[in-house]
């Protein structure tokens, strides 16, 4: 899989941290959930109307991926994973606190990157236990890839 190795600074610390690329993670999803995997340009939908479209109807819950780009290279690698709900989704971009902890959004500050508006989404098919299941692949997304919570 293709990566980069980016240093991570907060809270006067910086690590080193590898961040996978847009295709990388992608292909490898899709060997996971197959069609379940689907990307979006939110610059395009409104209100998450092709989020919304795209779910088994009986799920309330999905996992997604948000990323960044590098400027000087024009590549874009895997930042945050989290889990939503179809119904009123969180997903925000641009969001910062005032006394911002989160560490993507603290590594976002630096203006070598930018935020990217494709999102990559994870549909899971089944409702039994669908928030729990929404989680796990939330939680394995953020391990496998290297990605900070939301």
């Amino acid at each position: 899989m293709e990566s980069k190795v980016f240093d991570v600074e907060a809270a006067g610390l910086t690590l080193p941290y590898k961040f996978y690329t847009f295709d990388s993670i992608q292909d490898d999803l899709k060997k996971i959930f197959g069609d379940q995997v689907k990307q979006y340009d939110m610059s395009i939908y409104k209100k998450w109307s092709q989020i919304r479209q795209d779910k088994n109807d009986e799920t309330k819950y999905f996992t997604y991926i948000k990323f960044f780009i590098d400027i000087e290279t024009n590549k874009t690698y895997g930042l945050i994973g989290g889990k939503t709900n179809y119904n009123c989704p969180d997903i925000s971009l641009y969001d910062e606190e005032e006394n911002e902890r989160r560490f993507g959004r603290l590594f976002m500050k630096n203006d070598k990157y930018k935020m990217s508006n494709v999102i990559l989404v994870v549909h899971h098919k089944t409702a039994d236990e669908d928030s729990m299941q929404a989680i796990f692949i939330e939680r394995y997304v953020q391990r496998k890839y290297n990605l900070f919570d939301s």
